[in-house]
């Protein structure tokens, strides 16, 4: 009997044993301590919100927002160098690029229009020589034309290789700026008469037309194979008119920032606005601008290729990029000596440099 009780109470402490053995095995780990049906989404979100923070963070800015932190080229490598095409010039500005030569024009003192071989490995030349304040030049091969502060002669050709100039408008028509040509038509604004022009070089004795009025310190133009395009700055306004207007002229857009350069592509209309040193685009049929940068330090000329818009800010001395979409604005070159007209051909940009009279291109 002694030894069935001992019997029984021996299984009974082996029995309380295990289960507390077993009791120690389920005590549970820190996470799984959570309820079961919270316990997975809190560890989930814990490891999704850092991630969607971070795409927050990278999203792109708004496009009328101000312009993104300057970015500089990839420093993998050395960052490309700009290098002189041409040196020795006086106040060069209208730039223009059409491979394997640059052309441009010495506004003052000697006014002469000149080109250069892009390679750099050659001379600038004279293509004419004694103008009086050659101001901006338009390509038409064999033959290029420029404008210049003539009272006689307002604007004139000279061939692509150079030689004589031919004088092809005059008398009234003594202020034109800048000079655009399409289909062998050349268009020009008017700063004293306050117009766009236009004249055919084919039929020189026909003289020129009055295409627009009443404009405002009408400046740079340009032309596409149905339009014109233009910036008005009295106005602030950036406008267009067919090639055959005739009228007043479309306000596409008021900048409110004195546009000054321009440049466009198949569907876009790009300007600076130096007074207020910004960058803008606006559709060619009109419509809110929107922003490209803002806090630049006086952009001036302007180019725009396939994939970006580059510009020059005379006062900083820096070339500036941005992509036709959104993304950062890159600073491609420095310490510039007020570079001032732009121009981008085959995915080289080019600039004069007016204060040291340099021509220089670079490829990013």
């Amino acid at each position: 009997m002694r030894t069935s009780r001992l019997f029984f109470v021996g299984a009974l402490f082996l029995a309380t044993a295990c289960t507390l053995i077993e009791g120690l095995e389920a005590v549970p780990t820190p996470i799984e301590a959570a309820a079961p049906d919270a316990a997975p989404d809190r560890v989930e979100d814990a490891r999704r919100e850092p991630k969607e923070a971070s795409a927050d963070r990278t999203t792109p800015p708004p496009t009328d927002a101000p312009s993104p932190t300057d970015t500089a080229p990839s420093m993998d490598a050395p960052p490309p160098v700009p290098t002189a095409i041409a040196t020795a010039q006086t106040n060069p500005i209208s730039l223009a690029v059409a491979p394997p030569y640059a052309y441009w024009v010495n506004n003052v003192p000697d006014g002469s229009v000149m080109s250069v071989d892009v390679s750099g490995t050659g001379t600038a030349k004279v293509l004419t020589g004694q103008q009086l304040l050659p101001f901006s030049l338009a390509l038409d091969p064999p033959v290029l034309y420029f404008t210049r502060q003539d009272s006689v002669t307002a604007v004139a050709s000279v061939p692509i290789k150079g030689g004589a100039s031919s004088s092809l408008s005059s008398g009234a028509n003594a202020s034109p700026r800048w000079l655009a040509q399409e289909a062998h038509y050349l268009y020009w604004t008017n700063v004293t008469a306050g117009g766009v022009f236009e004249f055919n070089p084919a039929l020189p004795e026909a003289g020129y037309n009055g295409l627009v009025g009443g404009l405002s310190s009408p400046s740079q133009i340009v032309a596409d194979k149905t339009q014109l395009f233009w910036v008005d700055e009295g106005s602030a306004n950036v406008m267009s008119s067919p090639l055959d207007a005739g009228d007043a002229g479309t306000i596409l857009t008021t900048s409110g920032a004195g546009p000054t350069y321009l440049a466009i592509d198949a569907s876009n209309v790009y300007w600076t606005a130096t007074t207020a040193g910004e960058v803008r685009v606006v559709a060619k049929g009109g419509g809110a601008s929107k922003l490209i940068s803002s806090m630049e330090s006086a952009p001036a000329g302007i180019a725009v290729d396939s994939k970006y818009v580059y510009w020059a800010n005379q006062s900083d001395g820096r070339i500036r990029r941005a992509p036709l979409g959104a993304g950062p604005v890159v600073t491609l070159a420095d310490k510039q000596k007020q570079p001032t007209s732009v121009a981008v051909a085959a995915g080289v940009v080019y600039w004069t440099n007016v204060a040291d009279g340099t021509v220089m291109k670079l490829l990013p």
